[in-house]
This record gives C-alpha cells, structure tokens and sequence, in this order.
C-alpha cells in the first residue's frame, strides 16, 4: 500500500533520518527536504554533545540523590549570595485564565 506518506517518509529515509511517532498529514507542510536536512545536520553536529551532557546530568543527579550539594562555579558566588530583587511580574502572567 503506497500513499503520499510513504512516499515523504522514503524521502527521510534517504538522508538516513527515521520519524517515529504518530505523524498527522499537517505535519509534512513543515517536515520538508530543509527541514528534515536541517534537523539531521543539527543530531549531526550536536549529538554527541548532547549524549556527553545527558549522561553527566544522570551523574549529578545520583550524587544529589545521595545527598551530595550542587557545585557552583565559584565565580558565579557574588551573584548568588547578593542582596537582588527581580522585577514584578506583569498582569497578564499573574491572571493566566
């Protein structure tokens, strides 16, 4: 059974990008040969980083979890031990209806 979906998912497939999820027809308007070049270009770039930074975040997260204290870098000490206020919040943000 071949329709438009498959055929825009064979596109993906040929840049070696898999799209998982339920994909509703709206969605290919902006799943494009860009878009999806662009997103993968980006895993490309980015993907390591983000698996390095993933995986010390799980490392954090176990030291905190046996009670060990955040580090802060010690630069950053004068901003987090000052005397500041922030600003009041505007209407629209305090009445969210």
């Amino acid at each position: 059974m071949s329709n438009n979906l498959d055929k825009r998912y064979s596109v993906f497939s040929k840049y070696g990008v898999d799209v998982l999820g339920p994909m509703n027809q709206e969605y290919w308007s902006i799943l494009t040969e860009d878009a999806i070049t662009f997103l993968k270009d980006l895993h490309n770039e980015f993907d390591l980083t983000r698996r390095k930074l993933l995986l010390n975040r799980e490392e954090i997260q176990k030291n905190i979890d046996l009670g060990q204290s955040l580090r802060f870098p010690s630069e950053t000490r004068e901003i987090r031990e000052g005397n500041w206020v922030c600003g009041s919040l505007p209407a629209d943000l305090l009445d969210r209806r």
